[in-house]
């Protein structure tokens, strides 16, 4: 009890020797470090274990978290000795992905702008449907039943390969002979150019030629990178807790440092929880593909 007292006080005081000697036991660090979030109310970075995620995904996590790291800075955040080995290990695993850093974050806004402009169109031609001209309203439940017909393909696409050739395929009914007349009559050939010039940016993506690679067999020296990663991840987000406790909640504007730490705090959470998200989906896919099988396969009997 005594050392977790002298640790409180230490922390407060912004001297983080004994977390920085404690680093040889992970252990004995995690358990302080928690049980100091415990008896304080302060911000903490929510528990995430990144090797359950596929390969692009788990690198464009450590993409995003490496750049909120440097966005913040090492020395804020006592990374000082931790970061660089981890950054060395970035440095190795993205040619493995034949990615240059940071183009996954890039990638994923392109990705969000074309479901945007999607919806944009969906939601358009649903408006039309209220109009009182008849012509027009044969026109828009056409091209409406059309477009909601790639509803699922593009909005629930596990892969954005996917994705891609389900946009593609919209477009081509749009722009046929069963359609081009009502497109035009409904005035929304500016969406659909939209539509069509997001689709063809994110395929000037990388995205897809990584898609491809993590579907191969990872390497034994990519799971050697992960591994080694994803350990050097949790020892700095044992770090990063600890000087969390160290920062008021509410930072005013002469505290700038306290202020960028707990941003920081926030913008990895929210990254974490995107994650989270995306791998409790997954899981709930896969259990309800389980139960159908399972009902198939009682039906036969």
């Amino acid at each position: 009890m005594f050392f977790e007292e002298q640790f409180v006080r230490n922390a407060k005081s912004y001297n983080f020797a004994p977390i920085q000697g404690c680093l040889g036991n992970e252990h004995r660090v995690l358990r302080l470090t928690f049980y100091l979030l415990k008896i304080t109310n302060v911000m903490k970075i929510s528990k995430f274990i990144a090797r359950n995620l596929r390969n692009e995904e788990w690198f464009r996590f450590h993409t995003e978290f490496s750049a909120l790291v440097t966005l913040c800075g090492t020395d804020l955040l006592n990374l000082m000795r931790l970061y660089p080995p981890y950054e060395t290990r970035y440095k190795e695993a993205y040619p493995l992905f034949d990615m240059q850093p940071h183009s996954f974050i890039r990638t994923d806004a392109i990705d969000r702008h074309r479901s945007a402009v999607f919806l944009g169109l969906q939601d358009t031609a649903r408006a039309l449907l209220k109009t009182s001209h008849p012509e027009q309203q044969l026109a828009t439940v056409k091209v409406y039943n059309a477009i909601n017909q790639y509803n699922n393909a593009v909005r629930r696409a596990t892969l954005a390969a996917a994705k891609t050739a389900a946009i593609d395929s919209l477009l081509q009914d749009l722009a046929s002979d069963r359609l081009s007349r009502e497109v035009r009559l409904l005035e929304l050939d500016e969406w659909i150019e939209d539509l069509d010039a997001a689709n063809k940016a994110y395929k000037q993506s990388p995205a897809e030629q990584v898609e491809d690679a993590a579907a191969r067999p990872s390497s034994e020296h990519l799971s050697q990178i992960r591994a080694e990663m994803d350990r050097d991840y949790a020892n700095m987000i044992h770090v990063i807790n600890a000087r969390l406790l160290t920062v008021k909640e509410e930072a005013s504007p002469e505290e700038e440092a306290e202020g960028k730490i707990l941003r920081f705090g926030k913008a990895l959470n929210d990254c974490i929880a995107r994650y989270k998200s995306l791998l409790k989906g997954r899981r709930m896919r896969s259990a309800k593909k389980e139960k159908e099988g399972q009902d198939d396969f009682s039906e036969d009997f």
